[in-house]
């Protein structure tokens, strides 16, 4: 009997299965921050896989042998096909290598590989002597997704020198 008098008072009964306005609004918010972390989230691994590559690679060049011997230097591309093998695990696109040294000396530099992609800093010490290396790895994403627009495209280039030993 009381529920009938409240029903008929004018007050709403409470419907089975809706969800409240507040829900409705905030439940896309809540997922489209979600996968634009995630997006971010791949960025930055990205990045980071890009300067650890950069890193590995002027590694393995900056050896006095690896830039002496031309068997060595032609296969300086292959380097290149790993780094973009490895950041396809990430996301999809292109990875550019460019390859110089340094003679403090005669302040002579060599490109060994220029990639059009991703140009050389050239900014080397002021050494009298020595000889270094630059390493330049850049990545170009091939992705869809407009989160990666807002990031710089400048950020997917990493550029590392170090002395040859």
């Amino acid at each position: 009997m009381c529920i009938k008098k409240l029903r008929q008072s004018g007050l709403p009964s409470r419907a089975k299965g809706s969800i409240s306005l507040e829900m409705a609004m905030i439940a896309p918010i809540l997922l489209t921050i979600i996968l634009a972390s995630s997006e971010l989230l791949t960025i930055m691994r990205v990045e980071q896989r890009l300067i650890n590559l950069n890193y590995n690679i002027l590694t393995l060049v900056g050896n006095q042998r690896t830039l002496t011997r031309e068997n060595n230097i032609a296969q300086l591309p292959y380097f290149r096909d790993f780094a973009e093998t490895q950041l396809e695990f990430i996301a999809k696109g292109q990875a550019g290598l460019s390859i110089a040294t340094y003679n403090a000396a005669t302040d002579e530099t060599t490109v060994i590989l220029l990639d059009g992609r991703c140009p050389l800093t050239r900014r080397w010490p002021d050494f009298a002597l020595g000889s270094l290396v630059e390493v330049t790895l850049c990545f170009d994403p091939e992705e869809t997704n407009p989160i990666w627009d807002l990031w710089p495209k400048g950020r997917f280039s990493s550029h590392m020198i170090r002395e040859v030993n």
